[in-house]
């Protein structure tokens, strides 16, 4: 479970080059249409014995501003679905059963590419598939799906996300 439709791009196009095969396994990437929508999939899925995972997005950039109350309820409510020690603002890690980016998986990408690497292959990825904006490219499933090959054409490598795609396959075996 992924907070929205970029998520989902990102990972599909991870199991993708990593060549494991979610469809023949029956793993399936629900979008929850906003963060503060996580929770709820989870549970029912648990409810009906289903493994589950879930990444969120602890939303760092919100420390000291207007969000920063709400954002540290949210990263504690889910901290506390994860079974994890509830803190404020969580760093990035992956887990067993769920993962989280201390701010976003934009800055995530953009720390592990560097910022001129993300912003060309950004810039490109846009073009390429007409967007006006390419802020929009990893908000969206073809942007972002089209974003992670071309890291990977290039050689790059995303460990944290190939992590969780581990984590994510290993839920079936």
């Amino acid at each position: 479970v992924v907070e929205g439709f970029g998520d989902m791009g990102v990972l599909w196009a991870m199991q993708d080059i990593m060549k494991k095969d979610w469809v023949t396994l029956g793993i399936a990437i629900i979008p929850a249409r906003g963060k503060n929508n996580i929770d709820r999939p989870v549970v029912i899925f648990r409810g009906f014995s289903i493994p589950a995972y879930f990444i969120f997005d602890a939303d760092s950039r919100y420390k000291g501003k207007q969000e920063e109350a709400e954002t540290i309820k949210r990263n504690k409510r889910y901290l506390k679905l994860a079974g994890a020690i509830e803190e404020d603002f969580p760093v990035t890690q992956v887990n067993e059963r769920w993962a989280c980016f201390e701010d976003e998986i934009e800055t995530y990408l953009k720390i592990e590419l560097g910022e001129s690497i993300f912003n060309a292959l950004r810039d490109e990825t846009a073009n390429e598939l007409g967007y006006d904006k390419p802020s929009n490219v990893l908000k969206n499933l073809d942007g972002s799906e089209r974003f992670i090959q071309k890291v990977y054409s290039q050689g790059k490598k995303l460990l944290q996300l190939e992590e969780i795609v581990e984590q994510i396959t290993k839920l079936l075996r």
